[in-house]
């Protein structure tokens, strides 16, 4: 009896353990993404004239929105797609719920703070 507890513990940490070290690459991704969107950003606000700053600040806002929603698409897809096809899915799928918030929160943060961003590079303006 301990070794089939044993075993189910063992297969419930290669399924979370797959699953971890595939979020991390993934998050890894996408933040790599939104640093070149605000390194993008940065560029484009500091080579424009005064006169360009109130459209470019709408255009960026709308690139801003567009890239996040986008690059969340995608992040939950990879999510979906792992939950689909992982190896131990009827294990890990207890903790896709949690797991695709959690990738919503991430990329709403990290889209807040972009915006935090933007509106610092136009006040230092």
């Amino acid at each position: 009896e301990s070794y089939v507890f044993s075993f189910k513990n063992m297969l419930e940490v290669i399924a979370y353990s797959e699953l971890d070290s595939k979020s991390c690459q993934w998050l890894h991704v996408f933040q790599s993404k939104v640093l070149e969107l605000q390194i993008k950003m940065e560029k484009k606000v500091f080579s424009s004239n005064v006169e360009e700053l109130d459209n470019l600040e709408e255009d960026l806002i709308m690139d801003i929105n567009q890239t996040f929603e986008s690059r969340q698409r995608e992040l939950l897809e990879k999510g979906e797609k792992f939950f689909e096809s992982c190896d131990h899915a009827d294990i890990a799928i207890k903790w896709k719920e949690d797991t695709l918030i959690s990738f919503k929160h991430i990329s709403r943060k990290h889209q807040d703070q972009t915006h935090e961003y933007r509106r610092t590079l136009f006040q230092n303006r």
